[in-house]
């Protein structure tokens, strides 16, 4: 069976936890990766928004 191609999409915009943006957003970035090679996915693109709020 052939992999589907996803986009990641990783978004931090506050410090949950004491992390720094950086430590949240690669948590998040691990656990995308993770996912998608368990469910057999592959990510050919990813984006990355740290420190925009999504409330405006």
């Amino acid at each position: 069976m052939k992999s589907k191609q996803v986009i990641a999409y990783y978004r931090k915009s506050t410090n949950p936890r004491g992390k720094s943006d950086e430590e949240g957003v690669a948590y998040q970035q691990s656990r995308i990766r993770e996912y998608a090679k368990d469910n057999e996915l592959t990510i050919i693109k990813e984006f990355f928004d740290v420190g925009v709020t999504g409330n405006h």
